[in-house]
């Protein structure tokens, strides 16, 4: 036999449906309490009398839920190539090549070079 966990999560800080309420609601699943903003851990009863009028509540039907994996890291080098080079990576026809080229220009300093950029008329 399956034993069912429920949470009630906090997830704003305002409350959704009256003081203590909570923002969302698991049942009728398994899920991996990590993380600081779950008020509460319990049967279905136990976590639906945290509900309030605006909870979003989620019936797992038996699945399992974990907290998401964000990973906010980016390369520095590579974002700011984004922002200063030429993306040509869609160009395969002179005209579109010197508008893309004069794009990049546009967004540096006076006597720049445009040293990186995505290519990709090889492609084609």
């Amino acid at each position: 036999m399956k034993k069912f966990l429920s949470v009630a999560l906090l997830i704003g800080a305002t409350a959704c449906g009256g003081p203590g309420a909570a923002d969302l609601v698991l049942v009728n699943g398994r899920v991996y309490t990590l993380g600081e903003k779950i008020i509460a851990v319990g049967s279905n009863g136990d976590v639906r009398g945290l509900a309030g009028s605006n909870t979003q509540t989620i019936d797992l039907e038996g699945a399992f839920a974990l907290p998401g994996f964000n990973d906010a890291h980016v390369h520095i080098d590579g974002t700011g190539a984004l922002l200063t080079g030429a993306n040509l990576l869609d160009v395969h026809v002179p005209d579109a090549f010197t508008e893309r080229i004069a794009g990049a220009a546009s967004r540096l300093p006076e006597g720049s070079w445009i040293t990186r950029g995505d290519w990709g008329a090889y492609e084609l």
